[in-house]
């Protein structure tokens, strides 16, 4: 049985000033700061179209999701950027593990015209405890 994980939901206090969007499979911050969160690169994608013109302020992007990446959300942005169409997006920030996929990541975005970092701050991290009960059931 293979985990069905939430398209996108919100972490904590429903205020979303700023808006911050994360894409993590097992991670939420452990201050508690809002966020809206996609655990997958089509439910992020799906999350970013629904937003619709509505500026987002951090989008944070994993490079593991479960059983696949984040790449298609990657392409995504880019296709869109190299259309005259980007993501309204202040900053976005890799914070994945995988060193040689950030880099790329982070290259084929900036080169599309967003505004990038790379965090490398490991104590930012609390495990999903939605993502622990879905995978304990697996």
């Amino acid at each position: 049985m293979t985990s069905n994980p939430t398209p996108a939901a919100i972490v904590g206090p429903e205020s979303l000033a700023p808006l911050v969007v994360l894409v993590d499979d097992v991670r939420i911050f452990r201050d508690g700061r809002p966020a809206l969160l996609a655990q997958t690169a089509d439910a992020a994608i799906d999350l970013l179209e629904s937003l619709q013109d509505r500026r987002i302020d951090e989008l944070w992007l994993d490079y593991d999701l479960f059983n696949a990446t984040v790449e298609p959300l990657v392409t995504h942005m880019v296709d869109r950027a190299n259309a005259g169409d980007p993501v309204d997006v202040a900053t976005v920030i890799v914070h994945s593990s995988r060193t040689l996929e950030s880099v790329q990541m982070i290259r084929r975005l900036r080169s599309a015209g967003y505004t990038m970092t790379r965090s490398y701050a490991a104590d930012i991290w609390a495990r999903n405890p939605a993502t622990v009960c879905a995978r304990s059931r697996e």
